[in-house]
């Protein structure tokens, strides 16, 4: 029984590792890049691939495509914009105000005193 068990999880990590990382950067026309899950397949004039990371289907014109590349996993961690959000927290102060009826009557007033 616990050779099966060995033999199972040997069998599982050789096809785990077989079966590799396929994530492709392709780069974009004029700039910027799309990270896909798979090779993309061209049809036509156009590219169809899976987007990372949601999985999305997209297609794209060839003509918008500068170059289609394999990366690691690794590399696919450290493009992920989602970790380099930064947050920001913002606070009121204290003698600041928000434009409003009052404000914009001080406005009117002001403007009529300073055309004299």
């Amino acid at each position: 029984m616990r050779h099966r068990i060995l033999f199972a999880a040997v069998l599982l990590g050789a096809a785990c590792a077989l079966r590799g990382d396929d994530t492709y950067q392709i780069e974009l026309y004029p700039a910027g890049s799309i990270i896909s899950t798979d090779a993309p397949a061209p049809k036509g004039n156009t590219y169809l691939f899976h987007r990372y990371p949601a999985g999305t289907f997209v297609s794209l014109r060839m003509t918008e495509v500068r170059q289609i590349h394999r990366i690691s996993a690794r590399a696919v961690a450290e493009t992920n914009p989602a970790k380099k959000i930064i947050e920001i927290h913002t606070r009121s102060l204290p003698g600041s105000t928000q434009a409003g009826p009052t404000n914009l009557s001080e406005f009117r007033r002001a403007r009529k005193t300073t055309s004299k």
